[in-house]
């Protein structure tokens, strides 16, 4: 049975897979997720929280519309899907139909809508005359991720970290990763081509500085915290030990000068001052 349920699952995966091959959008899973708060609700709070207040906002694929209770009250929002819906302008990237505006907005925002564009370069280039800033998230492509998977769930393409930057670098437009959620990344990018730190989401890190490497060397300092105490303990352990035995006159000269390197005397003035 067991195995058969495997089978079962393999085969709904390629049937998925080979659907997202063959339909540009799959207009069933997003009527459905039109109607219901995502799962990916928590990536919308923390997106809302990084714009400022009293803006206007492009929601492009919008869906169940969550974005909007987190956006700042005075926020102007407005609502962008492949799916129709009271107040929603009607846009489809994967056929460059893009929501017909009638003034220009401050943000545009594509929050897990990236992976599911077959051109990407293009779509964030069609996006340009509708805002100024632009915060888009992506779930890159792992080394152990297959390309079904990634097809399974209706993603259709598959970039790597180093792709994706390299998409964003060569729109030759500011950008830098505001933080990640799920291990998805989330960037600002200013689509007017010159950076405008006034008027742009605050930076959680230095530009070049990326939230990865952030990770990376937090870890090694536990790393270190965790030598040094672990050392510090031997330390205590070793030195009553030590030096009785110097004292005692068991230990070479270049040992007594060894042991006198990690247990040091105090200075008269030290211990004046104790």
């Amino acid at each position: 049975m067991t195995t058969r349920k495997a089978l079962f699952r393999k085969a709904r995966r390629l049937e998925a897979s080979v659907r997202t091959l063959v339909v540009a959008n799959d207009v069933r899973r997003w009527s459905g997720t039109a109607r219901s708060v995502p799962a990916w609700d928590d990536r919308n709070r923390m997106i809302g929280q990084l714009i400022p207040p009293g803006v206007s906002v492009l929601d492009v694929g919008s869906g169940a519309q969550t974005l909007r209770a987190h956006l700042p009250p005075t926020c102007q929002y407005q609502a962008a899907d492949l799916i129709p819906g009271p107040g929603v302008l009607r846009c489809d990237l994967n056929h460059g139909k893009l929501p017909q505006i009638r003034a220009r907005f401050d943000y545009v925002v594509l929050s897990g809508v990236l992976e599911y564009i077959t051109k990407p370069v293009a779509a964030i280039q069609g996006l340009r005359p509708l805002a100024a800033h632009l915060i888009v998230s992506y779930a890159v492509r792992r080394p152990d991720d297959s390309r079904v998977a990634r097809l399974a769930m209706g993603w259709r393409n598959h970039l790597t970290r180093a792709e994706l930057l390299a998409l964003l670098d060569g729109l030759d437009l500011p950008r830098w990763c505001l933080g990640t959620w799920h291990g998805q990344e989330v960037y600002y990018v200013y689509l007017d081509g010159v950076c405008d730190t006034a008027a742009g989401p605050q930076e959680t890190t230095a530009p070049g500085v990326e939230m990865s490497d952030i990770d990376e060397w937090i870890q090694e300092g536990r790393e270190a915290v965790e030598q040094r105490n672990a050392a510090n303990d031997s330390l205590k352990r070793l030195r009553p030990l030590l030096l009785a035995l110097r004292q005692a006159e068991k230990v070479s000269p270049e040992q007594e000068e060894a042991i006198e390197g990690l247990f040091p005397q105090p200075s008269a003035a030290e211990q004046s001052r104790k």
